[in-house]
């Protein structure tokens, strides 16, 4: 008995794309064979083990050109180290992570006149900041700056209207008005 042995492919959803050998037993007899295995003899299996017919299924070529290649899976395999080693480094000891949360705030208004006026007298250290509003019934403006803030050279605040901006201490805060008795609210975090 002869024993003839031709591949048939198996096409995987991912790779590797495996190779089964089918073996086809012939007759002892040959000259009861007629023909030649034809193309229309010859198929695939799909991933259930069903035949396909390469006619109107992708071609190998095509389904080879689909699959990852052992240089992309290389790649994915090597920024896939890359993040695990940004994640082993977060999950160490030495990772800092900030509180973005003050765990006090400090407030008060005030009477401003032609005077440079810091908004407190005594350091009051903040972790984001201040707030500073001018009273909707005042009659001039207000400028905020540092100790030499003026009516020329400090942001100006009209009626009502307020700036917040990050600083690390509120006695660094000035205010000053282009008419006295005007009011300031403020709050620092």
């Amino acid at each position: 008995m002869v024993v003839e042995t031709r591949p048939v492919v198996k096409v995987e959803e991912m790779p590797p794309i495996s190779v089964e050998v089918e073996t086809i037993e012939t007759i002892n007899n040959v000259n009861n064979i007629t023909g030649t295995i034809a193309d229309k003899d010859r198929y695939l299996l799909n991933t259930g083990g069903s035949r396909i017919n390469p006619a109107t299924e992708d071609t190998l070529s095509s389904i080879n050109s689909k699959v990852a290649t052992e240089s992309t899976l290389s790649s994915i395999d090597s920024k896939l180290n890359s993040i695990n080693s940004k994640i082993t480094a977060c999950n160490t000891n030495s990772t800092i992570v900030a509180r973005r949360v003050s765990p006090f705030m400090a407030y008060n208004q005030l009477t401003v006149g032609t005077s440079a006026t810091p908004l407190v007298t005594s350091s009051i250290p903040l972790m984001f900041g201040v707030v500073v509003k001018a009273d909707i019934n005042n009659s001039g403006n207000v400028y905020v700056g540092d100790s030499s803030v003026s009516t020329s050279n400090g942001y100006c605040l009209t009626a009502g209207e307020g700036i917040a901006f990050e600083i690390y201490d509120a006695s660094k805060v000035y205010v000053v008005a282009d008419t006295d008795n005007q009011k300031v609210y403020w709050l620092g975090v």
